[in-house]
């Protein structure tokens, strides 16, 4: 077991790096030892805020440091983590892991070979398992998943399926298990809709939207059992949950009462990284998990762009 504090290399100085960042800066058990990006400057200037060394050199950086949090641009996940793996780093990595189901089940079969912490930013598990949502054995129906922003320019390297809906397989999976079938999906780059079909006949729909008017993040689930019938409706931009299902759930996941996991999920999940060093326990979300997710994006994108080119739109299983 570590205990020396754990020494930090962030790999990306832009917004999602100085959100990174400031969790690691000040931990129990971590320091935020170095800064990396191309652009020396913004490596400079996040550094300097954290009393952290800087360089655009990503091999230097991984000779000083003890584990790596990859906030990079998504296109380049894969490759730094793969590179940190290999020179004997924990990593933790933004979503997507990988951009592809074969590069991140390598990266999970690397990670578990070397014995290091591989751990997904899957941030939002987290405020289902605080509410309570995976508690009950009882599964929704149906379920929707809304995911809709105003361009901002970022994420743009990858289509909106790895940049923003990634987040909601991720929860349909944790939600529902099994192998979905990809029934639809249409769109372009940035905006996507999308059908599943599971195991147990529950239906999901998905649509992503980085190009939107508004912000709209909202998660409907339907219920229709036994134990449990009715709706439970998030709205992350009202911070506000519904729920008509008779199941016990956490109502308050924003206020300043609720849990650490549910007020702040990223910071949890940088406490869950740092954990998992220190114990050698398996981390919350790990490369596996991160692989699941990555395969069903990379099964909507197909069928995404086969229905684009007009080509049969017959459903594929997601494996």
């Amino acid at each position: 077991m570590l205990t020396k504090r754990i020494k930090i290399g962030l790999a990306g100085a832009g917004v999602f790096g100085g959100y990174h960042a400031s969790k690691y800066a000040d931990g129990a058990h971590s320091s935020l030892a170095f800064v990396f990006d191309p652009d020396i400057s913004r490596a400079r200037s996040l550094s300097a805020a954290h009393g952290a060394a800087h360089t655009d050199n990503f091999g230097s950086m991984l000779k000083e440091v003890d584990a790596v949090v990859i906030a990079a641009p998504a296109s380049v996940h894969e490759s730094l983590a793969r590179q940190a793996l290999h020179a004997g780093k924990h990593v933790f990595v933004e979503k997507p892991l990988a951009l592809s189901a074969a590069g991140a089940d390598e990266l999970a079969a690397l990670a578990r070979h070397k014995g290091l912490v591989l751990q997904v930013g899957h941030q939002e598990r987290f405020v289902f398992e605080s509410v309570g949502v995976f508690a009950h054995s009882v599964s929704p129906q149906k379920a929707s998943f809304v995911r809709h922003a105003p361009a901002t320019g970022r994420g743009t390297d990858v289509s909106v399926v790895f940049d923003l809906m990634i987040h909601d397989l991720d929860l349909a999976l944790c939600l529902f298990g099994g192998a979905p079938m990809v029934a639809s999906a249409t769109g372009d780059n940035d905006y996507v809709r999308a059908e599943l079909v599971f195991d147990n006949d529950a239906r999901v729909d998905l649509s992503a939207d980085r190009n939107a008017q508004a912000l709209e993040r909202k998660v409907h689930l339907h219920y229709n059992d036994a134990r449990a019938a009715g709706d439970i409706v998030f709205d992350f931009v009202g911070r506000s949950l519904e729920n008509s299902t008779g199941l016990a759930l956490r109502q308050d996941f924003a206020g300043e009462q609720a849990p650490v996991s549910a007020r702040d999920p990223l910071a949890y999940g940088a406490s869950c990284f740092v954990d998992a060093i220190v114990s050698g326990d398996e981390p919350p979300i790990g490369g596996r998990d991160g692989a699941r997710a990555v395969s069903l994006a990379e099964a909507i994108e197909r069928k995404r762009i086969s229905a684009a080119s007009n080509e049969s739109n017959k459903s594929e299983v997601y494996a």
